[in-house]
């Protein structure tokens, strides 16, 4: 018995050889997928091996064609297609109405010019520009030819101007490209899979460069009437945040070359004004390449950055100026806004808006309360672990599920707090949090009866569910608490947060830039009619942003095509709401307590689970648990 492994056409094959009765050698190939391992048996009763190496054969490249030249069922060609098998079928993107009427007039031309004629006319592409195509038929008997026609509608060229007219589907193909994921050339990719022919990656992006720019003028527009309808609400709040290129923020001196920062309303959730900033510039580079020295922005012709290459990329105190003055020109009073703790972002709005009141982002008040839990330090015995990993697990589920705990008590207390002013909420806060962080410290310890008392999560109907315990010392409660009113709910933190508003609308529209601008790619020249697509995909829905793109280009629809993409937005919008309903999201609570007790049950070792299970037992003799 040998075994042999060969490459062949970029594919690994494992060959087992078996000495058989007669001297022949059967030959049995394995091939071995990237996902999956497809068992592939041919045996070949003719392969002889030398005597002097029995275990090992030499199999050459015409001899495994042979082996596989059988396997066409399971998917695989082993040889080339030869130039008989090339098919004459085209397919194109084409109306029925333009089509009727290339049919009816070339029939009817056909019959007036050559009645006596039965040949059968045929198409023939005359000309094609992108998607756009149009075709004549001709007779494969007579010498009938007919007239041209498009298959698509043409748009009517502005005042002045000369040239072809453009295609409206062209037109709409630049729209739809530039609020997808993909490209030019990806798009070309996939029509050609399909074997349409659609033009060049050159044409195509320049046909997206054409669109950008009436995109980014129709986003403008869309913005501008969000803030007028703002422009009346005495009680204006922002949300401030910003969304760069890079998968991790490290700062202002982050590996990153575009950034978007964006204004939202907080009670319209609607994007109010965006900039979008940019170091790259290709045509920058290939006069670099060619001894010419420029410094962008706008130090040469079709320069497409719009920060210099010596600037900070997140250096949000700026941008939130730039942002405020957008805002203030068209007369907007804004009352108070929301960020992170970022305090460039903070001072610069306060720049242009110096009465304005500043709040947390209170999601990530709670993600700095997670990371002070796990950061803090306790003694020895307080989660009855053994070893350093395991402590390290218990810390870290310890901290996420008193930091849903906190987060969870203080959402439900401020639901009760509708009257009063923000000043006697914070004082009517400040009073329950006295008696809130002993109810939650004791209820981890599993006493629950301050719960009855004080908490609102934790009743005698309904209690909390511990998914371990602590066995805390004086001293951990006092750092506990500590980092609780530090981190969450002390005064300051109270004060800040008391409006209970956050920048998770500006998270979720960060999500759909990154949806039209994949972080692992770089748009240099198309970067903000991108974040411009994005606002239009946020402000409008996907369906309106759809309908009104698709009129910008003049490209006429069905109905029954529009009746789709209205069906596509609201399966869209319920997967949503289920999603954001209790439901959905006890249902995602439940799979992950299910995939963390998995992994504990994987990752714990039995000596630790034996070391739990005596210090339980000393625990339960010390101390009378009430439930």
């Amino acid at each position: 018995m040998g075994r042999k492994k060969k490459m062949v056409r970029g594919k690994s094959y494992s060959y087992l050889f078996k000495k058989g009765h007669t001297g022949m050698h059967k030959a049995y190939m394995k091939y071995s997928g990237s996902d999956t391992t497809d068992h592939i048996a041919e045996s070949v009763e003719s392969l002889s091996i030398a005597d002097e190496e029995p275990s090992i054969a030499e199999i050459t490249l015409s001899k495994c064609t042979a082996l596989t030249s059988n396997t066409s069922h399971l998917g695989i060609r082993t040889r080339s297609i030869s130039a008989s098998e090339d098919s004459d079928t085209q397919y194109f993107f084409a109306s029925t109405t333009h089509l009727n009427e290339l049919f009816n007039r070339s029939a009817k031309g056909h019959m007036i010019s050559h009645s006596d004629c039965i040949g059968n006319l045929v198409m023939v592409k005359h000309q094609q520009r992108l998607l756009s195509t149009s075709w004549y038929m001709k007779c494969d008997t007579c010498e009938y030819v007919g007239d041209a026609h498009s298959m698509t509608d043409k748009k009517d060229l502005g005042p002045g101007m000369t040239g072809p007219k453009p295609s409206t589907l062209n037109e709409a193909l630049g729209f739809a490209l530039l609020k997808s994921s993909i490209g030019g050339t990806q798009f070309r990719e996939l029509m050609l899979s399909l074997g349409v022919l659609c033009g060049s990656s050159s044409g195509i992006q320049s046909q997206i460069n054409k669109c950008g720019k009436v995109l980014s003028v129709i986003a403008e527009q869309n913005m501008a009437y969000e803030r007028m309808i703002c422009r009346n609400d005495p009680d204006l709040g922002i949300c401030l945040d910003g969304w760069y290129t890079t998968k991790y923020s490290t700062g202002p001196w982050q590996a990153s070359s575009q950034t978007a920062f964006t204004a939202m309303a907080a009670k319209t959730r609607k994007v109010l004004a965006l900039i979008a900033a940019s170091k790259c510039c290709p045509q920058a580079t290939k006069l670099r390449n060619m001894g010419i020295e420029v410094d962008c922005p706008n130090n040469h012709e079709n320069c497409t950055a719009n920060l210099s290459k010596y600037s900070a990329i997140g250096q949000e105190g700026y941008y939130a100026s730039e942002v405020g003055n957008i805002l203030k020109k068209e007369g907007l009073e804004v009352s108070h806004f929301c960020s992170d703790a970022d305090s460039k972002t903070k001072n610069g709005f306060l720049k242009v808006y110096p009465n304005a009141q500043h709040y947390l982002d209170k999601n990530h008040l709670s993600r700095s309360l997670k990371r002070g839990l796990v950061n803090a330090k306790y003694s020895k015995n307080m989660f009855n672990v053994k070893t350093a990993k395991a402590k390290a697990r218990a810390k870290t589920r310890f901290a996420g599920d008193l930091k849903y705990r906190v987060e969870s008590e203080f959402r439900t207390y401020f639901k009760t707090l509708k009257k009063g002013t923000l000043d006697e909420k914070v004082n009517k806060m400040t009073e329950h949090v006295s008696n809130l962080i002993p109810t939650v410290i004791e209820c981890f310890k599993g006493n629950h009866q301050m719960c009855l008392k004080y908490s609102r999560i934790c009743s005698k109907t309904s209690k909390w569910k511990l998914k371990h315990k602590i066995k805390p010392s004086k001293l951990d409660e006092a750092v506990i608490k500590k980092v609780i009113l530090n981190k969450r709910l002390g005064p300051a933190c109270l004060q800040s947060t008391i409006r209970d508003i956050s920048t998770q609308s500006n998270e979720a529209f960060n999500r759909t830039l990154s949806k039209v601008n994949p972080k692992t790619v770089t748009n240099a020249v198309n970067f903000t009619p991108r974040m411009h697509a994005a606002v239009l995909l946020h402000n409008l829905g996907s369906a309106q942003c759809s309908i009104t793109l698709l009129n910008a280009a003049g490209h006429k629809v069905s109905k029954e095509v529009k009746h789709n993409i209205l069906m596509m937005e609201k399966a869209n919008n319920t997967r949503k709401s289920i999603a954001q309903s209790a439901k959905g999201k006890q249902k995602r609570a439940k799979l992950r307590n299910y995939r963390q007790k998995l992994h504990d049950e994987k990752y714990d070792e039995p000596d630790q689970k034996l070391h739990d299970e005596k210090c339980e037992d000393r625990y339960e003799k010390d101390v009378n648990l009430p439930c």
